[in-house]
């Protein structure tokens, strides 16, 4: 809140030609923050179904052959313990380089992979710039004019479901501030 609101707050008289790309870009933590949403939650819980072009000898020796489908876990990945220190919390300042919590837990650079919400490569998802930009822009609109607080203080995520398709459901309360004239 700290970072987003005085942004929004020097734009709100003309949003549309004030709010510009450069002063977005330099939302470091709200960028910390959509990433470890990202990381407990990513917009697929597993890939497409897919296998190689030919035989593949991984970096631990095993082979895999052609014909086998795979699918790759991004919940899994996301919430490795050998990855991520106290993968269920949420804890944005796992993606800040200065942080303690950018590292796994025994002190040594995670394995870059390990976070990969949009996938990569060739067929990496062709909507991740729009969604970053997309959240730059909004999220510090939202949060300027409306607030939100938990329904019941004591909810908990429940457990990690690696091939659910069901969807988090969250009770809030939105109260409106900031009121567009």
């Amino acid at each position: 809140m700290a970072e987003v609101i005085p942004v929004v707050e020097a734009a709100k008289d003309d949003i549309f030609n004030k709010l510009e790309y450069d002063t977005v870009m330099d939302l470091e933590y709200l960028h910390l923050c959509f990433n470890e949403s990202l990381r407990i939650e990513p917009p697929i819980n597993v890939t497409a179904r897919q296998s190689f072009n030919r035989d593949v000898t991984m970096f631990d020796g095993l082979t895999v052959k052609s014909t086998t489908p795979f699918v790759i876990s991004l919940v899994a990945m996301h919430h490795d313990p050998n990855q991520w220190q106290e993968p269920s919390r949420y804890m944005p300042d796992r993606f800040d380089h200065g942080s303690k919590w950018f590292k796994k837990p025994n002190g040594e650079n995670r394995n870059p992979l390990t976070f990969n919400p949009f996938i990569g490569g060739k067929r990496g998802c062709i909507g991740k710039n729009f969604a970053e930009m997309v959240v730059r822009y909004t999220i510090p609109i939202i949060y300027f004019h409306m607030d939100f607080e938990a329904v019941d203080p004591n909810w908990e995520k429940p457990a990690l479901a690696f091939a659910s398709t069901e969807p988090t459901k969250v009770m809030m309360k939105v109260t409106h501030k900031n009121r567009v004239k």
